[in-house]
C-alpha cells in the first residue's frame, strides 16, 4: 500500500515494448495487480490506440457509456466529467452490480493549465480510518448506500442502481473493495433516521483523510499517456482547469475486469515457463 511516496515512482512502461514484449506486458499487469496503478508512455496521441492497447491484454467491458468512452471538455457541458470543474476522489460506476474492476485512461490532449489527475490508495486510507476512528470505519462497513445513474446514449435511455457499503471484504475478512462517489449517491438513504448523521460524519471523515497530502498522488497526464488503475481499490479525481475553444482536454476511457487480466497473467506466465497455478 502507498501514499504520497509514489509521486514520481508510478510503475512506468513504454507502449512499443508493451505491444511487442511479453515480459514487459507481464510486468505491467503484475504491477497493476500489486500496486493498483500503472503508467504507459509513448502511445500515439490519437483516438483508436486505447482499443489496440486493451486488445493486447484482454477484452474491454461495455457499459452504458459504450465500449470506448470519450471524455472531452465542453464550454457548455451536460455532464460534470465534460466540464472544467474539479472532480473529487471517487471510484467509477458504483451503481453497477458488476462494477468494473479496472479503469483505463488515454490522454489525447491536455488542458493548458490545471487538470492534474489525483490518485489515492483506498485500501491504505480505509485501514488508516479504522485505526484513527473505528466507529466511522464500522459505519462505512455496515451502511449500504444507493448509487444511481440515469442518462441517455444516442436514443437509448439507461438507469442503473446498486446499494453497497463504502468498504467490502473477502471471505477471509480482508478488505477487497472501496466504493465511493459523492456525485452518484442517491439523494435517498434507506437507513434508520438515527444512523443518518453518523453516516454523513463518517463519509466526511473519510473524504478529509483521503485528501491529506501524505495520501495523495498528483500527476499531470501528457498526450500519449495511458493510466491503468484498479477501480475497486484506487480512488481518482482531477483538479479544475479552464475550458477554452480549440484547447479542450480530451481523454478516452475504457473499463476492464480482473477475469480477463488474470487470464492473461496466467497465460503469459505459462508461455514464459513460469509458475501460473497460484495466480
Amino acid at each position: 500500500m502507498w501514499g504520497s511516496e509514489l509521486v514520481g515512482q508510478i510503475p512506468t512502461f513504454q507502449f512499443d515494448e508493451i505491444m511487442t514484449d511479453d515480459v514487459k506486458l507481464l510486468n505491467l499487469l503484475e504491477d497493476l495487480r500489486d500496486i493498483g496503478l500503472t503508467l504507459t508512455k509513448g502511445v500515439p496521441a490519437e483516438t483508436g490506440h486505447l482499443a489496440k492497447f486493451v486488445d493486447r491484454i484482454s477484452y474491454l467491458k461495455v457499459t452504458n457509456f459504450g465500449s470506448v468512452h470519450t471524455i472531452k471538455s465542453k464550454t457548455s457541458p451536460n455532464n460534470l466529467a465534460f466540464s472544467g470543474l474539479k472532480l473529487g476522489f471517487h471510484t467509477d460506476l458504483n451503481h453497477y452490480h458488476y462494477k468494473p474492476n479496472i479503469t483505463v485512461f488515454h490522454c489525447i490532449q491536455q488542458s493548458k493549465t490545471g487538470g492534474e489527475s489525483m490518485f489515492a490508495d483506498g485500501f491504505k486510507t480505509a485501514l488508516q480510518l479504522k485505526e484513527e476512528d473505528p466507529d466511522a470505519f464500522k459505519t462505512l462497513c455496515d451502511t449500504y448506500c444507493d448509487y444511481i445513474h440515469k442518462g441517455r446514449r444516442g436514443t437509448v435511455d439507461s438507469c442503473t442502481k446498486c446499494a453497497r457499503p463504502t468498504f467490502s471484504f473477502d471471505r477471509y475478512g480482508n478488505i477487497d473493495g472501496v466504493h465511493f462517489d459523492q456525485t452518484s449517491r442517491d439523494i435517498r438513504l434507506h437507513i434508520p433516521v438515527e444512523k443518518v448523521y453518523p453516516y454523513y460524519k463518517a463519509i466526511k471523515d473519510y473524504y478529509d483523510l483521503i485528501n491529506r497530502p501524505e495520501n495523495r498522488v498528483n500527476f499531470r497526464m501528457q498526450p500519449g499517456d495511458i493510466v491503468m488503475l484498479e477501480n475497486t481499490r484506487i480512488l481518482h479525481g482531477r483538479n479544475a482547469f479552464t475550458v477554452t475553444e480549440g484547447a479542450e482536454r480530451h481523454l478516452e476511457s475504457v473499463f476492464m475486469d480482473w477475469d480477463g487480466v488474470y487470464s492473461k497473467i496466467r497465460c503469459l506466465r505459462e508461455k514464459l515457463g513460469m509458475s501460473f497455478h497460484d495466480y
